[in-house]
Formats: structure tokens, C-alpha cells, sequence
């Protein structure tokens, strides 16, 4: 007569005791103990870092986030040299130049001191360190030659490169907002108001080699 339920033999029993022992001991692991479920998710998160203003002289191209800053600075004046007569320089001072690449060079300063940034003999006295050298490009490019000598502006999105031997920055965007001492809001922003207590009105003319 042929049964119609299985008759476990030994060998089937150890076996299925064995399994529900191993089971028990999975599912305790996975409630606690305590009969509830508890699921373990692994999270990584990634840190993120919002652009900050910054001063010159605290700003590398490895400030977070990846050397971007924002900064408030005063245009200086720059100028090729067309002859050797000071009066012939004076005649071409400009705020920059473009490049024939189409990228505009401009200098500014927040009169902080980075030792990092490009020297130039022709600085005037006690400039080194603190005349930052920044690449515009693209649409900030066209911006260049429409920004003031000794004006004041709000730079944003600047980025900060390592030239191997020194700093220099890189603007693509053109984010640029002039400052005013007339503005009333603008006189309420202690980075502009710190700017001016040092602002040359008459700044002498960068000679650019």
C-alpha cells in the first residue's frame, strides 16, 4: 500500500534540525532578537561644499569647493609698454587686455597678500603678493573691457588655478556686479566697507612685460 504522506528517515530528520537551527540563528541576527525586523542600509553621502567669499589672501586651488571663490575687489591699472617714456605709458593705461585666444587678462586686488600669487619687478612698491592675475573667458571675456580702472566690483565664480609657479584665477561666467559708495546696500556689506579702508584712489600703473 503506497502511503500518501513522506516518512522522514534519521538521516532527513538530523538534516531538517540542523537547517532550522541555522535558519534560527540567521533570523536573530536579522531582528535583534527581539522578533523585529531590522534592516541595515549602507548610506554614503557626499559632502557638499557651497562657493564662499574669500579673501586673496586665504584662497588656493585647493580651497573647497575645487578652488572656487567669490571675491570683492578693486580693478588696477595695467598697461603695455609702447615705448620708454613714462608719459607714453600713461597714455595706454588700461583696466586689462585681450589676448589673441580671445581671453581677456585682467588684475585686481583685495590689497591682502598671497605669497603664492606672481611676482613682477615692475609692481609698484609693496604690490607683490597681492595683484591676482585673472583669465576671463568666454561670455566674462566680453565683460573685461567695459570694467572700470579703480572700480570696485563683486567677482563670482572664480576659480582658482595652480601654474606650477604660481596662482592665478579663471572667470568664465559673468557674474560681475560693480560696487558703489553711493549705494546704500552695497555700503552695508562689510566686505566692500573692509575693501575701501585700504583702496588705493590713485593707484600707480601696473606695467605689464
Amino acid at each position: 500500500m503506497i502511503k500518501p504522506f513522506y516518512e522522514p528517515e534519521a538521516g532527513d530528520l538530523l538534516y531538517s534540525k540542523q537547517l532550522s537551527e541555522w535558519w534560527k540563528t540567521i533570523d536573530e541576527n536579522k531582528t535583534g532578537g527581539d522578533g523585529v525586523a531590522a534592516q541595515c542600509i549602507s548610506v554614503t553621502t557626499r559632502k557638499m561644499t557651497l562657493r564662499i567669499h574669500r579673501l586673496i589672501s586665504e584662497t588656493d586651488h585647493e580651497s573647497e569647493p575645487g578652488g572656487y571663490f567669490d571675491c570683492t575687489v578693486q580693478v588696477l591699472f595695467c598697461s603695455h609698454i609702447l615705448g620708454h617714456h613714462i608719459s607714453e605709458q600713461l597714455e595706454q593705461v588700461l583696466n586689462g587686455f585681450k589676448n589673441d585666444n580671445g581671453v581677456y587678462s585682467l588684475y585686481v586686488t583685495d590689497f591682502t597678500k598671497n605669497q603664492a600669487l606672481a611676482n613682477n619687478d615692475k609692481w609698484p612698491k609693496g604690490r607683490n603678493g597681492t595683484v591676482l592675475k585673472i583669465e576671463m573667458w568666454d561670455a566674462a571675456a566680453s565683460r573685461g573691457p567695459s570694467l572700470k580702472n579703480k572700480g570696485y566690483y563683486r567677482l563670482e565664480n572664480c576659480r582658482m588655478l595652480n601654474q606650477e609657479s604660481y596662482l592665478q584665477a579663471k572667470l568664465v561666467e559673468p557674474k560681475i556686479r560693480e560696487l558703489s559708495k553711493e549705494d546704500e546696500k552695497d555700503m552695508a556689506d562689510p566686505r566692500f566697507t573692509d575693501l575701501l579702508k585700504y583702496a588705493i584712489p590713485c593707484f600707480l600703473p601696473v606695467v605689464i612685460c
